[in-house]
């Protein structure tokens, strides 16, 4: 019998790790969180013109990806960003003799405490050009929505910032070289783990607009940075209402981020860069799960978007009149949850250690639970037997 509470006890405790500071916050649902002006929503007219600015071509380690991240790096002088060691851009390689160069664009707003970095951030390249095929797609669902996304916050924040102090740091970044394998947000995530920047959480924007629902995921195990997300979700008046991610096709233990049941957008994105480092993230994206565990785009119109020509404004606004309603949904939360204060309050110094071990700690709970199962039934046999 002491064996068996020795094994409960130890099952309690693995299962009180699997999910750090998950409950401790949940107060943060019942606070009022701040509206952004509508100024600073995204309309038709402001994605053409960074569409117009950026360009169509945006393929990684191509003259037309550099072209992209100029613009950006000036939209974020724009914004009276600082610079991050001197300048918005930053190149890297590939390696090797024909080493090709992409490069993220990184911007910065210095708050009340560097001791912790708030990353909002989303890829600009595109599948204009996608091995050796030519898509023509122009990336507006993916992922001139996330640029804007970033862009909008970027400029909303710098604005709030000139009559309010805010808590800690803010990192904005535009990835390069995402549709060749996330190149640019693991390059970002290998600095800061280089600079010792261990406290850290990062929002994704990834293919925003398509679909009939909006989804936020963190990762396999509910955490405090969800706590505050949902509480803005839930103390917001949004243009479009999030949905919650099907519980049965969260879960792949053994496949590893990148093959992930996520086959179309879910962790297909930059968020993959940040868990595998062991840094807490939340992406945002829209579609819609179907009955099975495959993502689509949309019930009605299937997977005809997502990297192919019509990847493009008007069709995009043709075939979901509410594509702004859910862009304009996540700069919101994103904007609340971080004007709140309450994501600086949280050392993720400690807590990203959980983050890449999360499905690990998932399955120690299985095998506990089946541990503590067989032990009772042992310990009910024995019973048996002795009564006999």
């Amino acid at each position: 019998m002491r064996k068996l509470n020795f094994i409960l006890i130890v099952a309690l405790l693995v299962f009180a790790l699997a999910i750090p500071f998950s409950t401790s916050l949940n107060c943060y649902a019942l606070e009022e969180y701040e509206q952004i002006n509508k100024k600073y929503f995204v309309t038709k007219e402001n994605m053409e013109t960074v569409l117009n600015g950026i360009g169509v071509d945006r393929t990684a380690f191509t003259q037309g990806e550099k072209d992209a991240a100029n613009y950006i790096a000036g939209k974020f002088s724009d914004y009276n960003l600082g610079m991050l060691n001197g300048s918005y851009i930053h190149s890297f390689g590939t390696g090797g003799i024909n080493e090709s160069k992409s490069y993220n664009v990184v911007g910065r707003l210095l708050g009340k405490s560097s001791d912790k970095h708030i990353v909002i951030g989303a890829h600009y390249d595109n599948a204009y050009k996608l091995g050796n095929k030519t898509t023509s797609s122009s990336g507006v669902y993916d992922n001139l929505s996330g640029v804007m996304c970033v862009l909008k916050l970027a400029q909303a924040l710098s604005e709030y910032q000139k009559t309010n102090e805010l808590a800690c740091d803010i990192v904005f970044v535009c990835y390069g070289a995402e549709e060749v394998g996330m190149l640019g947000s693991k390059e970002f995530v290998k600095y800061c783990r280089l600079n010792n920047h261990n406290n850290i959480f990062a929002f994704n924007f990834d293919s925003i607009g398509c679909g009939e629902e909006l989804y936020y995921y963190s990762g396999e195990v509910m955490t405090t940075y969800d706590s505050v997300i949902k509480g803005a979700v839930e103390g917001l008046t949004l243009p479009f209402e999030f949905s919650e991610l099907p519980f049965n096709k969260k879960l792949n233990f053994f496949g590893g981020y990148e093959n992930s049941v996520y086959s179309n957008i879910g962790l297909q994105s930059d968020i993959i860069s940040y868990l595998n480092g062991n840094v807490s993230a939340t992406t945002f994206f829209s579609g819609n799960w179907s009955q099975s565990s495959q993502f689509v785009e949309s019930n009605k119109f299937a997977d005809n978007i997502h990297h192919t020509e019509n990847d493009n404004i008007e069709v995009l606004f043709e075939r979901f009149p509410d594509c702004l309603d859910k862009i304009n949904s996540v700069i919101s939360v994103a904007y609340a949850s971080v004007v709140s204060g309450q994501i600086a309050e949280i050392d993720s110094s400690m807590f990203n250690g959980f983050v890449f071990n999360n499905k690990i700690i998932i399955i120690a709970i299985g095998l506990f639970t089946m541990m503590v199962i067989i032990a009772a039934g042992r310990n009910i046999s024995k019973k048996k037997i002795i009564n006999t």
